[in-house]
């Protein structure tokens, strides 16, 4: 992996160091080996349904609840 430390226990390189042929295996690494694309998926379905929970607790002037948003 040219984007990681060498060693036993290698660790990805900073970003400023790596040359662009570098960030592009290492950003096909993520998406094909750490599973990055479904780490992703996951987390954007945890901020979008604490968006929508939070916004059944609070109400507009008129009594409605507000609508869900990630901006809160």
């Amino acid at each position: 992996m040219p984007f990681a430390t060498d060693g036993p226990d290698p660790k990805i390189r900073p970003f400023d160091e790596l040359d662009p042929i570098e960030m592009e295996e290492l950003l096909r690494w993520a998406t094909e080996e750490a599973k990055l694309r479904t780490i992703s998926d996951g987390a954007m379905n945890a901020i979008n349904n604490g968006a929508v929970k939070a916004a059944g607790h609070y109400e507009d002037k008129d009594g409605n609840s507000v609508t869900p948003s990630v901006e809160r």
